[in-house]
């Protein structure tokens, strides 16, 4: 791979022409114009010198122009990196359910809001696991299940007290 000496862009080793400023690639460098030249004071030896053996024979690369910047050969836009595309995260309608079966159980419908708060959270629970990132509402879930089990509790002691005196005062 070639690296453009102008705007570091990677380039194919049979490129003549960056593909992302367009300087001519096939310029040598300065210390190779210079014959007898000494590697560099780092102690680190020049690169190979420049040759065209990679281009392929009977290809004439050296008459393809830079690119200007318009039609097909030129970037009218900045170059596409790859990377992941965004995934969009939507939130479990059985979360949302569940928090919402959690707040309401308390005024109403009690202790059936309380089981299904809690059937929906773990159903919401399942397929926040199974969505592998697709899903969220992790929170809601988790909030509508513990209203869920608080409102059961309250319940079942309300109707154990309510038993209990019933059957004290009969």
């Amino acid at each position: 791979m070639k690296f453009c000496p102008n705007c570091g862009q990677g380039n194919d080793d049979n490129a003549s022409f960056c593909t992302m400023c367009g300087k001519d690639l096939r310029v040598k460098p300065q210390w190779e114009t210079t014959p007898g030249q000494a590697p560099s004071e780092a102690g680190v030896p020049p690169p190979p010198p420049y040759s065209d053996s990679s281009v392929l024979p009977g290809v004439t690369h050296d008459i393809i122009p830079p690119p200007t910047g318009f039609g097909p050969l030129g970037r009218t836009q900045p170059p596409i990196y790859p990377h992941t595309p965004y995934q969009y995260s939507k939130t479990d309608s059985y979360a949302i359910a569940s928090l919402i079966a959690g707040i309401v159980s308390f005024f109403i419908c009690g202790f059936v809001g309380g089981i299904l708060a809690i059937i929906f959270g773990k159903i919401a629970q399942r397929n926040i696991t199974e969505s592998g990132g697709a899903l969220t509402g992790e929170q809601y879930a988790t909030i509508g299940i513990v209203l869920g089990w608080i409102n059961v509790v309250l319940y079942l002691v309300f109707i154990m007290t309510w038993i209990i005196i019933v059957a004290v005062n009969h």
